[in-house]
């Protein structure tokens, strides 16, 4: 039995998100760099030993969630189980630190680190726990990896990246949650029949300045006009982040309203955060270290 244990499920950000037309699945093409944060942006997650399964959640975020069959940690457990025949019996508490419908991959990354601490712990084979993974939503099977992987495909296409340095970033969210379903359904309103974009991606960049200067020159998110019909305060989150001269890239991350500025020092993400914390103090700021 997996004894007591404390870990981390980090947010996610899309450096980058190409999206094509919707397909026969229900779901789009896509094409993404993703990768994750620190501590200081991240969900936990304790696992107790317990006589039934219960989920517990708290957190700065937590009343926006519920401990029903819907959450993706509950349904983690009940794919788990029915793989090994075996009830999981674990008090599950979840400080939920990540904001709601955010971008972040909140829920995606929960259920990937509940499916990688008892996969590890019951030795469940990799490639199984990618089957499951899948089950729970196209974003699941990367945030499993938690290391920097190129997304393509409908989000079954994983390819882990070795070559990508760690950035200092600065993620604001306005606090205002964003419906994926709305978003895509805006997208494809404005851009029917679309194609993914394609892009040459190098094998790896010598620091983090020529990947910033790559992302700038050669992606985007293609969500960002959707995200910005559906949450036009996402506009006022881009405007402020636009006038640090130390934020050298600011883009929205996934179909959520988490915008993210790159810069060149874990110094100048915490003095840019401070400031907009400052003249923001209802929005969700922090500094955090991707990779």
């Amino acid at each position: 039995m997996l004894t007591e244990r404390k870990v981390i499920a980090p947010a996610k950000v899309n450096l980058y998100l190409h999206v094509g037309a919707l397909q026969t699945s229900g779901l789009h093409e896509i094409d993404s760099l993703m990768v994750f944060a620190d501590k200081n942006a991240a969900d936990q997650l304790q696992f107790t030993p317990a006589r039934q399964f219960e989920l517990e959640i708290d957190g700065e975020f937590g009343l926006a969630l519920s401990a029903s069959e819907e959450n993706l940690i509950v349904k983690a457990f009940e794919k788990l189980q029915e793989f090994t025949g075996s009830k999981l019996n674990y008090h599950v508490k979840l400080t939920k630190n990540i904001p709601i419908a955010a971008g972040l991959g909140g829920g995606s990354t929960n259920a990937s680190t509940v499916i990688r601490e008892f996969g590890y712990h019951l030795k469940i084979p990799d490639e199984k726990l990618f089957e499951i993974a899948k089950l729970l939503g196209s974003d699941v099977p990367a945030c499993l990896l938690s290391q920097p992987c190129r997304v393509r495909g409908q989000g079954e296409i994983i390819r882990p990246l070795v070559g990508v340095p760690k950035l200092f970033a600065v993620l604001v969210n306005c606090r205002y949650p964003c419906s994926t379903a709305r978003v895509f359904r805006e997208f494809d309103r404005v851009k029917k029949l679309r194609k993914c974009r394609k892009v040459f991606f190098p094998d790896s960049f010598s620091d983090s300045r020529l990947l910033i200067d790559w992302l700038s020159e050669n992606t985007a998110n293609d969500l960002v006009e959707a995200a910005t019909e559906v949450v036009p305060e996402i506009n006022e989150v881009f405007q402020a982040m636009n006038s640090y001269i130390g934020l050298r890239l600011v883009r929205l991350s996934g179909s959520g309203v988490t915008c993210f500025g790159l810069c060149d020092s874990k110094a100048s993400a915490q003095l840019i955060a401070s400031d907009i914390t400052k003249f923001h103090p209802n929005w969700w700021v922090r500094a955090t270290q991707l990779g």
